[in-house]
């Protein structure tokens, strides 16, 4: 089931990102997120089954803010709308995880940067695609 959850997810926040008013994209370009999105959600699906319940936490919350700031970057008129997720997801996952474990924080500035690195790297095979 948390394979079926992170596909799903990962899929509608392709659909998102591509969705924001002005976005245009081709059907080549959107099948590759989708199919992207697919394979991750299957992979982090299958990961965070695997993990104790701080770290998974973590890495679940590492993974949002991690991408959360990456697109504020690239796309800085987007920060309210990404801001306003972020803290919609986080709370959506503080609730499904509840209760906390008090590692999980010690967890999160590790997992960001990990998420960060995760997150960057469907870029970076787009541009070798390319």
């Amino acid at each position: 089931m948390a394979l079926t959850r992170s596909a799903v997810a990962l899929v509608c926040a392709v659909v998102a990102f591509y969705g924001v008013a002005g976005f245009h994209v081709g059907a080549g370009k959107l099948t590759l997120w989708l199919t992207l999105a697919v394979g991750g959600g299957l992979a982090l699906g299958e990961a965070f089954r695997r993990i104790p319940h701080p770290l998974a936490t973590a890495a679940a919350a590492g993974l949002l803010i991690a991408d959360a700031a990456r697109r504020g970057v690239h796309y800085p008129h987007q920060i309210p709308v990404l801001a306003t997720f972020l803290v919609v997801a986080l709370i959506a996952l503080w609730w499904r995880a509840r209760p906390l474990h008090p590692r999980t924080a010690v967890f999160l500035p590790l997992t960001t940067a990990i998420g960060y690195a995760l997150v960057a790297a469907p870029d970076l095979l787009e541009d070798l695609i390319r």
